[in-house]
């Protein structure tokens, strides 16, 4: 078992979820988030990003844009609810 104080192992293959790593995830998911109203995915599909009305929303996109380039993401995951409208009391 690990000292208190001491860093874990390194697992091959994985990474530490720490406070960047979270940052990152936050600002991902805000991005896909938005992408829920019709009006922002046909800006973005219409190629709008430097526009003087939807500059100030795709300036917030960028990291997780870059991150997704970087990254080379070739798997998604996509977990669905169906229960989220069905209350029992």
């Amino acid at each position: 078992m690990d000292q208190p104080g001491q860093a874990p192992p390194r697992i091959e293959g994985t990474y530490v979820f720490d406070g960047a790593r979270s940052r990152k995830g936050y600002r991902l998911n805000k991005f896909f988030f938005s992408l829920n109203r019709a009006e922002n995915r046909a800006a973005f599909d219409q190629g709008k990003q430097d526009s003087l009305e939807w500059k100030p929303l795709f300036d917030g996109y960028r990291p997780a844009m870059e991150w997704l380039r970087e990254a080379r993401i070739d798997v998604a995951v996509f977990i669905y609810n169906d229960h989220g409208t069905d209350f029992f009391f």
